[in-house]
């Protein structure tokens, strides 16, 4: 199956990485960031100053006790820090040693071994629904599932020699996606690129520009979603991950990171632990000191210490470059409304915004707090990332996700 999709823009910025892959590059730190994991509210297994291993938990939710956060890499936990409400603002550890808790694999995999599986090694947090881009709970089974493997963000790492070079354990993370939903799995890729075939999955060829890439775009054309249909999504590096973990027990604890951007010399894709510091992986490369480091494109990406969980790139920019780093108070009066910000549509934002959105009413909609008539004009099939481009070309500076955000949540306490 091909998909071709219209519109789109293609941003052009020095810095896009060379194909080939480097060795570990070495971080002396890396961290468990609170903002990529909405709502929760920690119960910690672990303090300040504790030795863990690779895989052990760090903490659960309490609204979902069975879920488990864990380790990436093995080392000390140097802090820990809360956010408002005593949720989550970061979990720092200094890396040290490569030891891992090793996990019991099931000899007959199905759903509730795999579910367990991946539920007590951390790895369920790869699974990210839509609607709403929350994690996805393990008490629902999905219509599909989305295995993304292609990228067309700016200067975005290309998947296919990764998975090339992970091959097995992607063909093994890939496979046991089809234990966890009784719909089809479609693993979604670049028109030119040569993937494995996976026996149970479908495969999607895209072409296009961005956001061709994205999921959203993906799930759009293929399985639309509303308030009575769910699917998840997950990025072709976390599939990795989980078929290490299928074949040697242990968590994957690398990923490969597209190093990027204007901002340094040697842009390339690295192999990194997860949750790097930016600052140890742009170390002795960067142009300048006085450069932004984002976890994530120069389209979305967020100003960040460390890398964030579903990142696969960082970029390095010159400081004023407008990067998200805000919050949805910024568009709020001191009674709670919000106010619209100015609308000047054009043909550009015809061909920025997402798959089947009108932007100016639907842009309209969500500044203006119009609940209802978001979700009529699509606001149930995407989420932040597929409004970056829109965000980026309309000038205003307003931060549509952020204003997306407040609706999505709006919408999900309604039904």
């Amino acid at each position: 199956m091909q998909v071709r999709v219209k519109g789109g823009i293609d941003l052009r910025w020095e810095g896009k990485p060379a194909e080939t892959i480097d060795e570990e590059v070495a971080v002396r730190s890396a961290a468990l960031l609170g903002d990529d994991y909405p709502d929760l509210r920690p119960i910690f297994d672990v303090a300040e100053g504790q030795c863990v291993l690779a895989g052990q938990r760090l903490f659960t939710d309490r609204r979902r006790p069975d879920l488990s956060y864990t380790a990436p890499l093995s080392g000390t936990v140097r802090a820990i820090s809360h956010g408002r409400r005593r949720s989550l603002d970061s979990i720092v550890i200094d890396i040290d040693g490569d030891d891992g808790i090793r996990f019991d694999r099931p000899a007959q995999p199905d759903r509730e071994a795999m579910q367990s599986l991946l539920m007590t090694s951390g790895c369920w947090q790869s699974f990210r629904t839509r609607p709403f881009g929350r994690i996805a709970d393990p008490a629902k089974i999905p219509d599909a599932i989305f295995l993304t493997a292609m990228d067309t963000a700016p200067l975005a790492g290309d998947p296919a020699p990764v998975i090339k070079r992970f091959e097995t354990w992607f063909r093994l993370g890939a496979a046991a996606l089809c234990h966890l939903t009784d719909g089809p799995v479609y693993i979604c890729h670049g028109n030119d690129a040569s993937l494995p075939v996976v026996d149970g999955t479908k495969s999607v060829a895209f072409s296009g520009r961005h956001p061709a890439g994205l999921a959203g775009t993906h799930i759009h054309h293929i399985h639309p979603v509303d308030a009575t249909r769910m699917v998840w999504h997950i990025g072709y590096q976390d599939v990795i991950a989980i078929g290490c973990l299928l074949d040697t027990g242990r968590i994957w604890t690398q990923r490969v990171v597209a190093l990027t951007g204007p901002g340094t010399r040697t842009p390339r894709l690295a192999l990194v632990p997860p949750g790097a510091n930016l600052r140890d992986l742009f170390e002795g490369t960067l142009v300048s000191p006085a450069v932004q480091l984002l976890s994530g494109s120069p389209l979305c990406g967020m100003v960040e210490h460390f890398l964030r969980r579903y990142d696969v790139q960082a970029t390095a920019m010159p400081h004023g470059h407008p990067a998200r780093r805000s919050f949805v108070a910024r568009y709020l009066t001191s009674s709670g409304e919000r106010f619209p910000a100015p609308l000047i549509p054009n043909a550009v934002h015809e061909r920025a915004a997402p798959c089947g959105i009108l932007p100016a009413p639907f842009l309209r909609a969500i500044s203006t707090g119009d609940v209802e008539a978001a979700a009529k004009l699509g606001a149930l099939e995407i989420v932040e990332e597929d409004l970056a481009l829109l965000g980026h070309v309309d000038g205003s500076g307003t931060d549509y996700g952020a204003l997306l955000r407040a609706t999505l949540d709006e919408l999900e306490k309604a039904i």
